[in-house]
C-alpha cells in the first residue's frame, strides 16, 4: 500500500514539473515580447509583460537585467538601480548588464558608482573592448585621468580603428595637456577617415 502511495506522489510531482516548465516557456514568451517592445520603444507595454514574466519567473537575472534597461529608458531611475542590483545578485558576472547598469547610472550622473561597477566588469573581462571604452570616458568623467589613459590605451590594443574611441581619448589628453599623444591620435583619425574635399 505504501508502494502505491509513492508512486502517486510522483505522479504528482511529474506533472508540476510539467506546469513549471509550461510556466517557465510563457514567462520566456513574455519576456521576448517585452524585449521587442522595449527595442521599439513601446517602454510601457515592455515593463508590463515584464512584470508577467517576472511573476512567473522571478529569478531570472536576464529578465531582471532587461527590465531594468527598460525602466532606465523611461527614466524610472531609481526602481532600474534596484532590478539591475538584483539581477547582478543573480548574475554578478554578467557584462552586458555591469555594462547597462553602469550607463544608467551615468545617465543620472553617478560617475563614481558607474566607474566602480564597470571595474567589476574588467575583472572579469579585461580585454572586452567596449567595457574598457566606457570605463576610460567614464574615468575621464570623475577626472581619473591615468585610470583613462591606461583603458584607452588597452581598448587601442584591442582595437586601433575605432574613431569615436581615438576622438574620446584625444579629448581626453587634450583636457591633460598631453598634446604630443593627442596629435598622434588625431593624425591617425584622419588616416582612417579623411576629409571630405569639397
Amino acid at each position: 500500500m505504501s508502494g502505491s502511495t509513492s508512486q502517486g506522489a510522483n505522479k504528482r510531482d511529474a506533472s508540476s514539473e510539467v506546469v513549471n516548465s509550461s510556466e517557465l516557456v510563457k514567462a520566456r514568451e513574455l519576456s521576448k515580447k517585452a524585449k521587442d517592445l522595449s527595442k521599439a520603444g513601446k517602454l510601457e507595454e515592455a515593463i508590463a509583460l515584464f512584470e508577467q514574466s517576472l511573476a512567473i519567473d522571478p529569478n531570472n537575472g536576464i529578465t531582471l537585467s532587461c527590465y531594468a534597461m527598460a525602466m532606465s529608458n523611461a527614466r524610472r531611475y531609481q526602481e532600474a538601480n534596484n532590478l539591475f542590483d538584483k539581477s547582478l545578485l543573480i548574475n554578478p558576472d554578467d557584462i552586458t548588464t555591469l555594462m547597462n547598469y553602469a550607463r544608467t547610472l551615468s545617465s543620472q550622473k553617478e560617475f563614481a558608482k558607474a566607474l566602480k561597477v564597470l571595474e567589476h566588469g574588467i575583472k572579469i573581462d579585461y580585454k572586452n573592448f567596449r567595457l574598457l571604452t566606457a570605463y576610460a570616458n567614464t574615468a575621464v568623467k570623475v577626472g581619473e585621468y591615468l585610470k583613462a589613459s591606461e583603458a584607452f590605451e588597452l581598448s587601442l590594443e584591442l582595437n586601433d580603428r575605432n574613431i569615436p574611441t581615438l576622438n574620446s581619448y584625444t579629448n581626453a589628453l587634450v583636457e591633460q595637456g598631453e598634446y604630443q599623444r593627442a596629435s598622434e591620435l588625431f593624425e591617425q583619425c584622419l588616416e582612417l577617415e579623411p576629409p571630405i574635399q569639397g
